[in-house]
């Protein structure tokens, strides 16, 4: 097997998940993980985004939290990125809320959110199995 580029994630998972991409596809090396678990919480993530394009990582966090730690969710969200299930988007925006009556500019406020990859399920099936 021939092992182009191994991608680190955060602590949380460090030790357990490595992916590797081989051929275009990422496959799951795991330990003591189950790898039905990791498509279990990634499918959770994914139906998250599908079911409403545009949310933000941080409500995805606030939906999933009584099942899944906020790094697990920023994890598996790296994870559907580089797969191409999901994209995300940034755009500026000036934040109309005025600290003080005598403060004249605007501040600005990046907002980042996660839109679906049209074929998305296909690719997350063909990855993961199934």
């Amino acid at each position: 097997m021939n092992k182009k580029k191994v991608h680190k994630l955060s602590q949380f998972s460090r030790n357990f998940v490595c992916l590797h991409r081989y051929r275009g596809l990422l496959q799951f090396n795991c330990g003591e993980l189950c790898p039905a678990t990791i498509r279990w919480m990634g499918e959770s993530v994914l139906m998250s985004v599908v079911s409403s394009p545009g949310i933000t990582l941080k409500e995805i966090c606030f939906r999933l939290e009584f099942a899944l730690q906020a790094a697990a969710v920023h994890d598996l969200v790296t994870v559907l990125k580089e797969a191409g299930c999901v994209q995300e988007v940034e755009e500026v925006f000036e934040n109309m809320t005025l600290s003080s009556p005598f403060q004249k500019q605007y501040s600005e406020e990046v907002i980042v959110y996660l839109l679906p990859v049209a074929g998305c399920f296909e690719t997350f099936a063909r990855i993961f199995g199934g």
